[in-house]
């Protein structure tokens, strides 16, 4: 009887024993599944985002393994040389200028094509910004770029884009020194057969040695690669062409541009109606192009979005208001703050699980869009705003009229400061200026980064890379061209594989990108900057050209 009551006990005990084990594994899961839902509760704002953006831009992905970020001038310099030299078939750029000094880089170049007969260049630059200083006694950026066109004249194309906005009487009366506030061609791309470096910088000695920008170079790129040649051929399309000689009949050292009968359309410069035919021509081109890419990249894309091989996606965007396309302004900015107010409030914020959603933002000049600020202050979104301090201003101590430009972006500046106390969020939006010594200060771009409560670990979701500052005049005046990256860690293979990879990740890579931009930052430097009256009442007159 005693045996048969033990062998009872120790069967119950068992059996207990069995059932926490049990309700312990169950109670383990469900957390664990609790936090799985949570995390694609957090990624369903970013899902939705890329569905909706795929509707209207061409959606292109990439293996997060080809994607590098670069962090001082010098890689940058060296990275562009390299990528020129290996190029086997194309090299193709486009610029806001050339320096009128970089004899360096053409005779890089201009080897790269000596010793490869089969690569051609094609070369885009501003008109007004590359013919800036030339007359008969000095030469300028373009006469530089027309050494190559001598040397190799059937495989060399150098392109000079001239904004729509400088025609007729405007155009002979404006002076040379304030011309291109009226628009120009800023895109920022260099690119050697599939291989990409897209930046915020020209082509200049500061620009490789102390003027900070950002730079990232995309490697294997052969769908993007050709996207991006494909726009640089259409821009080509519709602008002036350098070729070698002399001007007959304008002198020595005079340059010799057309404007070829094969162009897209009639030049923009002759008169309003000019002006305005070569707009709706253009506006045409460029939707063509966007429509095209959009619908041949669908169904690649849906293939894509089930490889093993964490990739991200690549939206590039055009920002053209002369032409109404507003890639920029209409859709992507607008769409990304409101991503951040929605991961703010996502259920993973709210379980404590993420400590922060923050959009950092940065620009060499400061000239947020209204509509920005405005997006900005009725959100909840965490904003940081890194922006030059006026020593690091590229037009600190410039002679002329120009040396109070960094004032008119500090009182733009201090609007928007005097704007967030009113709204009580200094907490919440912040501005920083850079500043480091004998450096100026030019990076764009956008971080969408979030902080875990758990370890720390800071990761970035979504980056911008490209030549838009986001102000005023990007918006309305220049031709730009930007990446938006967005990272995609929403299934659990890729996200060990993302964090994994620490140095190496992409993630990682921008979180310290921004990490070493923030380095040259003063957390103290919350004081608005004296600005004169002067200089008050000459940025409102020109605030729609800075």
């Amino acid at each position: 009887m005693r045996l048969h009551q033990l062998k009872s006990v120790g069967l119950s005990r068992r059996l207990l024993g069995r059932n926490s084990l049990y309700l312990s594994r169950k109670r383990e899961y469900a957390h664990g599944a609790t936090a799985e839902n949570e995390r694609r509760d957090d990624y369903q704002p970013i899902e939705g985002l890329v569905k909706e953006l795929s509707a209207n831009l061409p959606h292109f992905r990439s293996p997060i393994s080809a994607i590098t970020v670069l962090k001082e001038p010098s890689q940058f310099y060296l990275e562009l040389v390299n990528l020129i030299r290996s190029a086997k078939s194309r090299i193709f750029i486009a610029s806001l200028y050339v320096g009128k000094e970089e004899t360096g880089l053409i005779e890089v170049i201009g080897k790269a094509l000596e010793i490869n007969e089969s690569v051609k260049l094609t070369i885009l630059v501003d008109y007004l910004r590359s013919t800036r200083e030339h007359s008969e006694r000095q030469e300028c950026s373009a006469s530089l770029l027309q050494t190559l066109k001598a040397r190799f004249p059937e495989r060399v194309e150098i392109r000079l884009f001239h904004t729509s906005e400088l025609f007729g009487t405007l155009k002979r009366l404006v002076p040379r020194r304030f011309d291109e506030s009226f628009g120009l061609q800023h895109m920022k791309i260099y690119g050697a057969d599939r291989d990409i470096i897209m930046s915020g910088a020209n082509l200049s000695s500061d620009y490789f040695t102390n003027r900070q920008d950002r730079y990232v170079k995309l490697t294997g790129q052969e769908e993007l690669s050709e996207y991006l040649y494909e726009l640089i051929e259409l821009t080509s399309s519709i602008s002036y062409q350098l070729e070698a000689g002399e001007d007959e009949g304008h002198g020595k050292n005079s340059l010799k541009i057309v404007w070829p009968e094969t162009n897209a359309s009639r030049p923009p410069i002759d008169s309003r109606h000019a002006s305005q035919k070569f707009k709706t021509i253009a506006n045409q081109l460029y939707q063509d192009l966007t429509d095209r890419w959009r619908r041949k990249l669908l169904a690649h894309t849906d293939n894509q979005m089930h490889s093993p091989i964490p990739r991200v996606s690549i939206f590039p965007t055009l920002q053209i208001s002369p032409f109404k396309i507003h890639h920029e302004t209409g859709l992507m900015i607008p769409k990304l703050i409101r991503l951040v107010h929605q991961l703010s409030n996502s259920p993973l914020s709210h379980s404590h699980m993420v400590q922060k959603t923050m959009l950092n933002w940065t620009s060499g000049y400061f000239s947020l869009l209204r509509e920005y600020k405005s997006q900005m202050l009725s959100s909840n979104a965490h904003v940081e705003i890194i922006t030059a301090s006026p020593q690091a201003n590229g037009f600190f101590q410039s002679n002329g009229v120009s040396k109070y430009i960094p004032s008119a972006y500090s009182y733009l500046e201090n609007m928007f400061r005097n704007e967030v106390r009113k709204a009580n969020k200094q907490e919440q939006i912040v501005i920083r200026r850079w500043n480091r010594a004998g450096w100026t200060y030019h990076a764009k771009g956008l971080w969408i980064n979030q902080v875990r409560s758990q370890d720390g670990e800071e990761r970035c979701l979504v980056t911008s890379i490209g030549s838009s500052n986001f102000g005023r005049r990007s918006a309305e005046r220049d031709l730009e061209c930007n990446l938006f990256i967005i990272l995609e860690p929403d299934k659990p293979e890729q996200q060990h594989l993302l964090e994994s990879q620490s140095g190496q990740a992409l993630s990682r890579q921008l979180v310290d990108e921004l990490a070493s931009l923030k380095a040259y930052v003063n957390v103290e430097d919350q004081e608005n900057v004296h600005v004169g009256i002067f200089v008050k009442f000459f940025t409102r007159l020109i605030r729609n050209m800075l």
